[in-house]
C-alpha cells in the first residue's frame, strides 16, 4: 500500500503540469455546480419570504372571482359567460363577527401611471413617466387603498401613513426602485419624504411617501385585483375619493371594496376557515378565492417564469448543466490520464515484469484520478463560494442579502459526487489500457497498442444507424403529434442514442480527417508531411478525448444559440404587418382626433389603420376546456385587436397590396373576410396560439 501511494504521488508530482490542467477542469465543474445550486437556494429562500411580505401579519386575502350558478339559475345558451364580482360590502361585517377573525381590512385597487416628482412644483412627473414608457406596458405601482390604522407590513424605513387631508402613502421597495426618473437623469429610487404624482384617467393626484416596505415586484402584472403587486398603499378613503373624482359612481365608490385582508387568531386553522367560508359563499352564488402565503408564492413564481427572473429555467435545465459540465470535465481528465498511460508504457511494463499485479496497475491510474477528484473538489468549493459571495455582494436585490453566505450540504455533496463519479469514470479506459500492456512488448520503445481497422468500420456503421434514431423520433408524424410521448422518447431514447452514435463515429472521423487534412495542415504550417501523418491515430485515446470535449463544448454553444433564436423568433416583427405600431397611453386616442393623426406629416394616410385593443380574460369554462386538453399552463387572457376589415384586408389604393397580408394555415382569406364582415362574433387567431390551445377553424373561444 505504501509503495502504491509513493508511486501515485511521485507520478502526480512529476507530471504536475498535466495534473494542474485536469484539476482546473474539475475545479471549474465543481465551481459551476456550487454556484448554481447555492444561488438557487438563496433565491428560493428569498422568494419564500416574498409571499409573506405581500400578506404581512394577515393570514390570507379574500378576492372575489366569478358569479357562480345557484339553484335559481336558469340554464340555457343565453345565460352568457360568468361575470366578475366585487367584494360584497355586507360580508365584511359577517367576517368581523367570525370568532376566528381578529382583523378584516378592506382594500380598493386602482391602476394608474405614477411618476417621481423632482420638486414640489413638478406637476408633469406622471406625464413624463408616461412618455418614457410609450409603447410598453406601464409598470407603475398599483394604488392599494387599505383600511389599516397601523402598518400590517414590516417597514424597512419610515412610518405607516396617517389618514389626513394630505394623501400619504407607503410604497414597496421594488415599486420605489422602478420609479427612477428616466427623463431627468435621476436614477435614485423613491425615498421616504419624496412625493409622486399618480395619474388616473386625466386627473393627477400627489402622494407623499412616508414609508417603504420590502416588496420586490415593480408594478401590477395582472388586470384583476391581486395583492401580489408592486404597490403604493394609501388610506382607503383616499383611494375611493380618487376613483370617484375620475368618473366612478359616487354612491358605489363610497362602499366599493375589491378584496379584503384577513388576520386570524393565533392557532386558528386556516384551511378550516377557508373551507367553511367557501361552502357558505358558494350557496349564495359567490366564487371567492382565498390567497394564503402558498398561493401567493405560486403567483409570484408564475410571474418570474414569464419574465427574465426564472430560476435558471427549472430543475431540468439545472440537471442538464450539471450533466454537461461533468461530461466536459470527464473528457478532459480522461485525456490527461490517457496521456499519462501512453507516456508510462515502459514504466508499467517494468512494474509488470517485477511482479506487480494488474489490479495494482489499475489502482495506480485510479489513485491518480482520485487525487484529481479531491483537489478539484476542494478547489471548486473555494471558487464556488467566492463566485457566490461576489454575486451576493453585487446583486443584493436578487439574493436578498448582502452578508457573508455559507454553503449548504446539498451543493457540497452534489459537487463531491459529480467530481468523484467523473474522475472514476474517466479512469476506466486508461486503467484498462494500462493493465493490457505486455511486460515484454512494453519494453519496446516504439510499442503501441494497435486497434484493428475493422473495429473502426463496425463502430462507424453502428454509429450511423444510431444517429438517425433521434430525428425519426422527433419528426416522424405519428409520433410528433403527441408532444408528451415525443418528449419522453427524445429524452430517454433519442438523445442517448444520438450521443452514443456520435461517440462511435468519432474514431472513423479522426482517421478520415488525418488522411485528407494532413497534407493541407502540413503545408500551412510548413512541417514535413510524415511528421503529421499519424499524430492523431497513434495517440487515438488522447485524440478521442480531446475531440469529444470539443464536440460537447461546441454542441452546448450551438444548442444555446439555436434555442435562443427559437425563443426570440416569435417576438420578431412579422413581415406581414406594418413596421410601426403606435400606442396612445393611458386611455387611447379619442375618436375625434384620429383624422388629425392620420394627416400628420410623415404618416401615409392611405396606409393607416386605427386599432381598438382589449385584454380579455378567458372564462372559467374556457379555462376548464384548456385544462381538459392537458393545457394546465395555458395563458389566462388574450389580447384582442379590433380593426376595420376593409381597411385592413382590402386592396390598397389603386388595387395595391392590403395593409395586412396574413398567411393562412387553416381556412382562406375570402371565407374569413366573409365571416368577419357579416357582423357576427368571429376572429382570426395566430397559429402559435392555435397550436398551443388546440383550436381549429370553427371552434369557439369564450372571453369575459
Amino acid at each position: 500500500m505504501n509503495l502504491l501511494l509513493k508511486l501515485i504521488f511521485r507520478d502526480a508530482w512529476y507530471h504536475r503540469a498535466r495534473l494542474a490542467l485536469a484539476v482546473l477542469a474539475t475545479v471549474a465543474m465543481s465551481c459551476m455546480i456550487v454556484w448554481l445550486i447555492g444561488s438557487i437556494d438563496l433565491m428560493v429562500v428569498k422568494f419564500d419570504q416574498d409571499a409573506e411580505n405581500y400578506l404581512g401579519h394577515y393570514q390570507l386575502a379574500m378576492v372575489p372571482g366569478m358569479e357562480l350558478p345557484t339553484e335559481n339559475t336558469i340554464p340555457g345558451p343565453l345565460q352568457g359567460p360568468a361575470r366578475p364580482l366585487l367584494f360584497p360590502s355586507e360580508l365584511i361585517e359577517e367576517l368581523r363577527a367570525d370568532d376566528m377573525v381578529v382583523q378584516v381590512s378592506p382594500a380598493r385597487q386602482l391602476r394608474n401611471v405614477t411618476g417621481k416628482m423632482r420638486d414640489e412644483n413638478d406637476t408633469e412627473a406622471a406625464l413624463r413617466r408616461q412618455r418614457s414608457i410609450t409603447g410598453l406596458p406601464t409598470q407603475s405601482p398599483v394604488i392599494i387603498g387599505i383600511d389599516a390604522a397601523e402598518s400590517p407590513f414590516e417597514l424597512e424605513s419610515g412610518r405607516w401613513f396617517n389618514n389626513t387631508q394630505e394623501i400619504e402613502g407607503v410604497m414597496g421597495t421594488g415599486a420605489a426602485k422602478s420609479l427612477s426618473d428616466w427623463g431627468g437623469g435621476d436614477f435614485e429610487p423613491v425615498k421616504v419624504g419624496d412625493s409622486v404624482v399618480c395619474r388616473i384617467e386625466t386627473r393627477d393626484f400627489t402622494v407623499k411617501v412616508v414609508g417603504l416596505i420590502e416588496q420586490r415586484l415593480e408594478g401590477g402584472g395582472r388586470a384583476a385585483a391581486d395583492p401580489a403587486v408592486g404597490a403604493l398603499f394609501i388610506p382607503l378613503r383616499a383611494a375611493r375619493d380618487m376613483a370617484r373624482q375620475t368618473g366612478g359612481d359616487p354612491e358605489k365608490e363610497a362602499i366599493r371594496t375589491d378584496y379584503v385582508y384577513v388576520q386570524l387568531r393565533e392557532g386558528a386553522n386556516t384551511r378550516l376557515f377557508e373551507r367553511t367560508w367557501r361552502e357558505h359563499l358558494a350557496k349564495r352564488g359567490i366564487d371567492m378565492k382565498f390567497l394564503d402565503v402558498d398561493k401567493i408564492q405560486d403567483r409570484l413564481n408564475q410571474t418570474r417564469e414569464r419574465g427574465a427572473g426564472g430560476l435558471m429555467g427549472g430543475a431540468a435545465s439545472l440537471n442538464s448543466i450539471i450533466v454537461f459540465s461533468t461530461l466536459v470535465s470527464v473528457l478532459i481528465v480522461f485525456t490527461a490520464l490517457s496521456m499519462g498511460v501512453n507516456e508510462r508504457t515502459r514504466v508499467f511494463a517494468m512494474l509488470r515484469a517485477v511482479g506487480m499485479s494488474r489490479r495494482k496497475i489499475a489502482a495506480l491510474v485510479f489513485g491518480e484520478s482520485i487525487i484529481l477528484c479531491l483537489l478539484g473538489w476542494v478547489g471548486g468549493m473555494a471558487a464556488g463560494w467566492l463566485v457566490l459571495q461576489l454575486s451576493v455582494w453585487s446583486q443584493p436585490d436578487v439574493y436578498g442579502t448582502g452578508k457573508t453566505v455559507s454553503l449548504g450540504m446539498q451543493p457540497v455533496l452534489i459537487a463531491g459526487v459529480a467530481a468523484l463519479a467523473g474522475s472514476l469514470l474517466s479512469a476506466v479506459i486508461p486503467a484498462w489500457r494500462a493493465t493490457r500492456i505486455s511486460p515484454l512488448e512494453g519494453m519496446n520503445r516504439g510499442y503501441t497498442q494497435a486497434i484493428s481497422a475493422k473495429w473502426f468500420v463496425f463502430a462507424a456503421i453502428l454509429g450511423s444507424c444510431l444517429i438517425v434514431v433521434n430525428p425519426v423520433l422527433v419528426y416522424y408524424e405519428p409520433i410528433a403529434k403527441g408532444s408528451e410521448l415525443r418528449l419522453f422518447l427524445y429524452t430517454y431514447i433519442g438523445l442517448p442514442t444520438q450521443l452514443l452514435g456520435c461517440l462511435l463515429l468519432c474514431p472513423m472521423v479522426i482517421l478520415v480527417a488525418e488522411k485528407f487534412f494532413t497534407p493541407l495542415v502540413a503545408r500551412l504550417l510548413q512541417l514535413p508531411k510524415p511528421l503529421l501523418a499519424s499524430q492523431l491515430s497513434s495517440n487515438l485515446w488522447r485524440t478521442l478525448g480531446t475531440t469529444l470535449a470539443l464536440c460537447v463544448g461546441l454542441g452546448v454553444y450551438s444548442f444555446l444559440e439555436i434555442s435562443g433564436y427559437s425563443m426570440l423568433a416569435p417576438y420578431l416583427q412579422s413581415k406581414s404587418i406594418p413596421d410601426t405600431l403606435v400606442t396612445f397611453l393611458p386611455n387611447g386616442l379619442p375618436e375625434a382626433e384620429i383624422a388629425t393623426v392620420r394627416n400628420m406629416p410623415g404618416v401615409d394616410s392611405k396606409r393607416f389603420l386605427p386599432i381598438a385593443l382589449d385584454q380579455s380574460r378567458f372564462s372559467q369554462r374556457q379555462s376548464e376546456r384548456f385544462e381538459a386538453n392537458g393545457l394546465i399552463k395555458m395563458q389566462t387572457s388574450a389580447v384582442v385587436f379590433g380593426v376595420d376589415i376593409d381597411e385592413a384586408f382590402g386592396p390598397g389604393e389603386h388595387g395595391g397590396r392590403p395593409l395586412l397580408e396574413l398567411p393562412f394555415q387553416e381556412g382562406d382569406l375570402s371565407s374569413a373576410l366573409e365571416k368577419l364582415g357579416s357582423g357576427g362574433r368571429y376572429c382570426l387567431v395566430p397559429d402559435s396560439f392555435a397550436n398551443r390551445a388546440g383550436v381549429h377553424v370553427g371552434d369557439k373561444l369564450e372571453l369575459v
